[in-house]
């Protein structure tokens, strides 16, 4: 009897001690969380943010005409720096450097380049190589929805391909572009969009999140680099853009929005979700069951079907 309660009486230790570990672990969490918010959104809307102009005069934004990307390249024109405005269609490019010109004043460059072909950044490099480029947008991406949750053997692979180049050809090629010239500056820094879609398993065939999987440890990677240049990787959850072909809500910013609190984390976030709301979507996400979020996706895919 006796070594009977002394084993419950140990259990119960013990479980007081997971009780006393798992509460630490959670009070760590919150408190970096609070800070987060605090350091990263509240400060930043109070003005208390990083002046993008000591980086260098010039900025790279790719995929730069529609959404995330068109507003990145005409929020830090308003910042006060020239822009580099990389994307597939010239009569966009063209009228997009024509309004940062008259809103701004400021420079601009336009290059017309589909990142789906693999073979054309070297005409790239020598074009931007006389500039003082101090930061660089990897936002480019593609993905074709239709075919998301087909089986694999049954997909167009040449389509696949597509968003393999796009999504970490441009990311890979562009980063290193631009970094040595950003290292003998002794400043800079690259900020590459990923996608909160890394976080789930889904049965989907597309390339996307895979290529955003990708970016993800790529850039983590790249910040353990001893180096002088800053690499930040935005996750963004669901932006109002044609990408996501989803209508603005609470959840859902527009990209106006989503770039506004985004680029004031620059310099202060190695990580971010972009935008306070994001911040807290991210929460959420880690107390729900993966398996419960897959089951999620294929009941929406099959209802739509």
């Amino acid at each position: 009897m006796i070594a009977e309660f002394m084993h419950i009486i140990g259990f119960q230790e013990y479980l007081v001690w997971f009780g006393l570990v798992t509460l630490l672990y959670y009070l760590y969490h919150t408190v970096c969380f609070t800070w987060m918010i605090l350091y990263c959104y509240l400060l930043p809307a109070l003005g208390f943010y990083k002046d993008l102009k000591k980086y260098g005069k010039w900025a790279i934004v790719t995929g730069a005409t529609d959404g995330i990307g068109k507003h990145y390249a005409l929020q830090l024109a308003e910042a006060g720096l020239n822009v580099v405005l990389i994307s597939r269609t010239e009569s966009k490019l063209n009228a997009l450097a024509q309004e940062i010109r008259s809103l701004y004043g400021v420079l601009t460059k336009v290059i017309v380049y589909d990142f789906r072909n693999p073979n054309g950044y070297n005409a790239i490099k020598e074009e931007l190589s006389p500039m003082d480029i101090g930061i660089l947008i990897n936002n480019v991406g593609i993905s074709y929805e239709n075919s998301l949750f087909l089986p694999y053997h049954e997909c167009d692979l040449n389509k696949n391909i597509d968003v393999l180049y796009a999504n970490v050809f441009s990311d890979v090629h562009m980063t290193h572009m631009v970094l040595k010239g950003m290292n003998e500056r002794g400043r800079g820094i690259v900020v590459h969009i990923s996608s909160a879609s890394v976080y789930i398993e889904s049965p989907a065939s597309s390339f996307y999140i895979p290529t955003k999987s990708f970016m993800t440890k790529f850039v983590k990677n790249l910040q353990l680099n001893a180096s002088c240049v800053e690499q930040q990787l935005v996750v963004p959850f669901f932006v109002a853009t044609n990408l996501s072909q989803k209508d603005p809500s609470f959840f859902v910013p527009t990209s106006e929005n989503y770039v506004k609190q985004s680029l004031r984390t620059i310099g202060l976030a190695k990580v971010t979700h972009g935008c306070l709301v994001h911040e807290f979507q991210a929460i959420f996400m880690m107390f729900v069951p993966q398996c419960y979020i897959t089951y999620i996706i294929k009941k929406s895919h099959y209802k739509q079907e």
